[in-house]
């Protein structure tokens, strides 16, 4: 068995074992989550047989493996304590979650055990950020380890499983509130927002969810004085107002009969989208960019 696969198998054990009995303080599984992420990133050029016999088999399966790891997320995510560390821990939670996923035995199972709402959650607790001169860097590492993370899970598995999960989970409300925890134009936060979500809106089971995801969504407490918010969010704003629509204009055509109650693909419905923009357009009626799969 290679060195770095028994130095996971021993530190997988030990993190079983602590959480299973419960850490009695925040930092008790620091240096065994350090120690995985030191080794865990070789994953990344898929593990051999041998990894998987040498750290699945002891550890009780693939599943058991997610639930620990899980469970350690979550410990963080409801640590009462909102200082610096926490932010660093949680950080540490979602690559400990985002390496394992190399792993495909794993990654289903986390997927099985509602990481995509977990993942979810955690983004969703960073805020209020503690009185710490680097919080807003350490959120924005939170919020951009937790957006790549989410675009890996929501794509794990062919069709739209994913995508429903995370609409279902409130991830738009959660990126809307992570929008002043960013200390720059991240490129995974904006991916998710601006491309990942709205592209899939045009099928009628998301279009379901993500309608109903922000029904309740109180868009007025978060945005506040437009010239209070940073370059950043006001981007962030304009992608989500870029769903909006995107719900909104493909609700309209649905209502109209067009592909009622099926699965329609992106390309059944482009050319009365682009139709729908031209007229928008020739009437000079304000309106975003749309976005829709092409294939």
């Amino acid at each position: 068995m290679p060195g770095a696969t028994r130095v996971v198998t021993t530190l997988m054990l030990k993190l079983d074992r602590v959480m299973t009995e419960g850490p009695r303080e925040a930092g008790d599984t620091d240096d065994i989550v350090g120690g995985l992420l030191r080794f865990l990133p070789i994953m990344g050029r898929k593990p051999s047989p041998k990894w998987y016999e040498g750290v699945l088999a002891p550890m009780g399966g693939e599943n058991n493996v997610a639930r620990v790891v899980l469970k350690h997320l979550d410990f963080h995510i409801l640590h009462p304590k909102r200082d610096i560390y926490r932010l660093f821990r949680i950080a540490w939670g979602i690559s400990l979650v985002t390496h394992l996923s190399n792993c495909t035995p794993i990654c289903h199972a986390f997927i099985a055990q509602n990481s995509i709402r977990a993942l979810v959650n955690a983004m969703d607790s960073i805020s209020p950020l503690p009185t710490h001169r680097d919080s807003l860097e350490y959120s924005t590492h939170c919020v951009s380890l937790g957006s790549n993370c989410l675009r890996m899970h929501m794509f794990a598995h062919d069709g739209l499983t994913g995508i429903i999960q995370a609409f279902s989970s409130g991830v738009v409300p959660v990126l809307m509130r992570c929008a002043e925890l960013l200390a720059n134009d991240d490129e995974q936060y904006f991916l998710l927002l601006g491309e990942d979500l709205p592209k899939y809106i045009i099928y009628p089971s998301v279009l379901r969810t993500a309608k109903k995801s922000l029904a309740d969504f109180d868009e007025a407490s978060l945005r506040g004085p437009s010239n209070t918010k940073s370059t950043i969010s006001r981007t962030a704003w304009a992608a989500y107002h870029q769903i909006v629509l995107s719900i909104e204009m493909i609700a309209t055509i649905k209502d109209e009969g067009v592909g009622s109650g099926r699965e329609v693909c992106a390309n059944d419905m482009v050319s009365l989208v682009c139709c729908l923009l031209f007229f928008f357009c020739f009437c000079n009626i304000p309106h975003s960019s749309f976005l829709v799969p092409q294939t």
